[in-house]
């Protein structure tokens, strides 16, 4: 029954029909949606995948539904021009919708190591040290210290 209900998603999201592809989702989870929305833009490579995220956010602003448009931004999209900034902002407004949620502070850390990177070292270490005062085993944010610390000794 999933499946036909992703089907039909993907369907209503290669016709335009955004509110028909609402309507279909309403009752599934949110990471099951994300989870939809990033196979639809690696199998489209479609633009429309974040216009459906986009129209997510405008009828509820809220930490997921920009979290969704970030990874879908940060993953499928990033070879569009600006794709990792449209995902860096969707990072930091989730974040300033919920502050709270330490798993977005460490999509955050992200930015820090893609190419363009797009979080400088300082506002990453930063970052990292925050994390592991409320969660001393995150692996993004020991990681990120340890590199930084084994690449400053190398140095």
């Amino acid at each position: 029954m999933e499946n036909k209900l992703k089907l039909s998603f993907f369907d209503c999201l290669n016709s335009g029909a955004i509110e028909d592809a609402k309507a279909i989702v309403s009752s599934q989870p949110n990471e099951v949606v994300q989870d939809w929305l990033i196979e639809y833009g690696f199998e489209s490579n479609s633009i429309t995948a974040y216009t459906f995220a986009w129209q997510m956010i405008l009828e509820e602003e809220s930490a997921d539904n920009h979290l969704a448009a970030s990874t879908l931004m940060a993953t499928v999209l990033c070879h569009m021009p600006g794709g990792y900034e449209t995902a860096l902002y969707h990072a930091r407004r989730a974040i300033e919708l919920n502050p709270e949620d330490n798993d977005l502070w460490e999509w955050l850390l992200f930015f820090h190591e893609i190419p363009d990177t797009l979080v400088s070292r300082e506002e990453a270490d930063t970052i990292a040290k925050k994390i592991l005062q409320v969660k001393s085993d995150s692996d993004p944010a020991r990681k990120f210290l340890d590199f930084h610390k084994w690449f400053q000794n190398k140095s």
